[in-house]
């Protein structure tokens, strides 16, 4: 079991390079222009100000708008996201694996 003074010196607040400053979310949002945010999301001027400042929450109906004028979706933990071009060769190569595993050369085959 770990002392107190041990617990502190491994805890996230001491390393900043434990965890992020700012997540993705925030990054996305700082990038991104008030006004698209604003148009993206259907709110009025000002709303992505508040927003970003902590002056203004953003509504549950409202974050899938805002997500998707971040370029993100939320995906539940139990599945895998990969790039569209990953998922795209995973599905060439299984296709050919069940049509023609003839054709595929795999490493150490002789």
């Amino acid at each position: 079991m770990l002392s107190r003074n041990e617990v502190r010196q491994v805890s996230p607040e001491r390393d900043g390079l434990a965890r992020p400053t700012k997540g993705l979310i925030r990054n996305r949002f700082d990038k991104e222009k008030n006004s698209v945010i604003e148009s993206g999301v259907g709110k009025q001027d000002t709303w992505a100000k508040k927003v970003g400042v902590g002056d203004c929450g953003v509504l549950l109906d409202d974050i899938p708008k805002l997500l998707d004028v971040l370029g993100l979706k939320a995906v539940d933990k139990n599945k895998m996201c990969v790039d569209q071009q990953v998922f795209d060769s995973y599905k060439i190569l299984a296709i050919a694996a069940l049509t023609r595993p003839e054709a595929l050369e795999w490493d150490g085959d002789e």
